[in-house]
């Protein structure tokens, strides 16, 4: 990730350096300490999008020629100077330079949301009609789903051991069940409005036991009862109570197909049929019924509730010291004839040191999302706001976890490296991504003389998704655009500091590594325990665009059966 963990930042037009830069390059802009100088808006400033667009920039120091982000401006006798410039979303970059020297200073500008703020419909679930039912048995389809659920009980096993008894007149019965067994289940599940139907198929039944009945004396022998099939009907009706989904069974219906026994021609007195047939038949049926009704009701919608982001992500293996928690709670659920659209609110928490940037800093860039239709085309569809990626960055720099030491780097062995504005991510009118950092305050030492600089980084980052990690990476290019403005260099003669300069133009693009975000998934263990290593998450044929508009990432595709990364 950028500077080595989630480190990236933004804005929302295609170039925020305010000097024409190539592309292919990086720049670096050298300044003469105590010089030209940028007294307002201050270094590493948020200013909140109430406070501009024209915002006034003011200054010292300056000759003859200056100009600010390319525009002219004349400065007072004394060297002092003030301008406007029109600001951004995201981070800018403010370009003064004159005859002698030049100076860049970085501030963020746009609406900042609190650290508390959950986001909204964040993350939203599109589960479309071959979503439901597909013939391809590696999607995570809700009809796969309900048939794992069903295959990993006894449908049949409430049965087992049981007696039932009655009496007749003149007489008494009793049957034990001794065992019951089945070839298999079909399931199938449909959309509908307000949720799903089913239909559930319980093939070649047969449950053996004891009967035994009493007139005048008591006769016992084996029984078989044998289906052909025991097929399960009914509606699931879905709602949201309190950011959970819930199921209920409706109009369930249930029908014997091809129901017989063998009395083992025993000789019974009487009744045989009557028992067997009225009495043992309507068990039966009963029992299959309620067993695909508990798992139609409680497992598919407790799977359904599975689904999301993990509950934290820990930066530790990264080398940084840094763990986020993400709240999802289900805030909204959309069921019709089609399929169904879920919603989730997303919050990534973090905890902020009272000596940590998140517990003062004013929030996280908000740029705002809108709700975005998918195509009912593909299996599945998930969108997730530009917003949440932007509170995740900001509660990894909040908690202080991108600041880094490098050791034995060339001529001036340790350098720290502090972000002071949190990275961004901004969509470009033409619908790019760009990353950005503004002011890592690089700090060491020359000989015992201590020096300090300010580096801005701006990139253009390209997303791509990885299924087999249930991951969405964003990559930076490898020509990032960086800005270095010197803050604290005295002691260095401007010779060393040109070759300082070129070592931060080595070592900063060794740190733009990508960002590594989750993808919702469903773990399948609470549906079946003998799928506790399998997991339903985006596959491999899964398509991603960008929407400008909403400022969401969608993913077409389907959730696929796939082991635990």
């Amino acid at each position: 990730m950028l500077l080595g963990a989630f480190g990236c930042g933004g804005n929302s037009d295609a170039a925020v350096m305010p000097s024409p830069i190539p592309d292919s390059a990086p720049v670096v802009e050298e300044n003469e300490p105590l010089k030209l100088e940028l007294l307002q808006p201050a270094r590493a400033a948020f200013i909140a999008a109430s406070e501009g667009p024209e915002i006034e920039v003011v200054g010292r120091g300056a000759s003859p020629g200056l100009t600010v982000n390319g525009e002219s401006v004349t400065p007072l006798l004394d060297g002092s100077w003030k301008t406007v410039i029109s600001a951004h979303t995201g981070l800018n970059v403010i370009h003064a330079e004159d005859e002698l020297s030049s100076v860049d200073s970085p501030f963020l500008f746009g609406t900042f949301a609190a650290p508390s703020k959950a986001l909204p419909a964040a993350l939203s679930v599109r589960i479309n009609a071959s979503g439901f039912k597909n013939a391809d048995p590696k999607i995570a389809t809700l009809t796969r789903l309900a048939k794992l659920a069903v295959d990993d009980i006894d449908l049949l096993g409430q049965l087992k051991g049981q007696t039932f008894s009655g009496t007749f007149t003149g007489g008494s019965w009793s049957y034990k069940v001794s065992s019951t067994s089945y070839a298999g289940v079909q399931v199938s599940f449909a959309p509908r409005s307000g949720g799903a139907s089913f239909e559930a198929a319980v093939n070649k039944v047969a449950v053996k036991g004891v009967l035994a009945v009493k007139v005048l004396f008591t006769k016992t022998d084996n029984a078989t009862i044998a289906v052909d099939s025991t097929t399960v009907r009914g509606d699931i009706d879905a709602a949201l109570v309190n950011g959970a989904l819930t199921a209920k069974g409706s109009s369930i219906t249930s029908k014997l197909l091809g129901f017989s026994y063998d009395s083992n021609n025993a000789g019974f007195p009487c009744c045989v049929d009557w028992i067997l047939t009225k009495v043992m038949q309507s068990n039966i049926e009963s029992a299959v019924k309620e067993k695909v009704k508990e798992v139609m009701e409680g497992k598919v919608a407790f799977a359904l509730n599975q689904l999301g982001l993990p509950s934290t992500i820990d930066l530790s293996s990264t080398g940084f010291p840094a763990k986020i928690g993400i709240k999802q709670v289900f805030d909204g659920a959309s069921f019709t004839a089609s399929g169904a659209t879920l919603t989730a609110r997303l919050h990534f928490t973090g905890k902020y040191a009272a000596d940590a940037p998140g517990a003062t800093a004013p929030g996280w860039l908000e740029v705002g999302s809108k709700p975005l239709t998918l195509a009912t085309t593909s299996p599945h569809g998930v969108t997730l706001a530009l917003d949440a990626v932007n509170q995740a960055l900001f509660t990894v720099w909040g908690q202080n976890a991108l600041t880094r030491t490098i050791d034995n780097v060339p001529l001036v062995g340790s350098v720290t490296l502090t972000p002071m504005l949190p990275p961004v991510v901004t969509m470009t009118p033409e619908g790019k991504l760009i990353a950005a950092l503004g002011e890592v305050v690089v700090e060491a030492a020359l000989a015992g003389n201590p020096w300090k600089a300010a580096v801005s980084i701006i990139d253009e980052v390209t997303p791509s998704l990885s299924a087999a990690a249930g991951k969405l990476t964003l990559a930076p290019s490898k020509s990032p655009q960086i800005s270095l403005t010197w803050l604290d260099a005295d002691q260095v003669a401007p010779s060393l500091r040109a070759v300082i300069q070129a070592l931060i133009l080595k070592q900063v693009p060794l740190l733009l590594t990508p960002i590594a975000l989750p993808l919702p998934s469903l773990p399948l263990a609470a549906l079946a325990p003998s799928q506790a290593l399998m997991v339903a998450a985006l596959g491999p044929t899964s398509t991603l665009t960008l929407d400008l508009k909403t400022h969401r990432a969608a993913i077409q595709g389907a959730l696929m059966l796939m082991p635990i990364p």
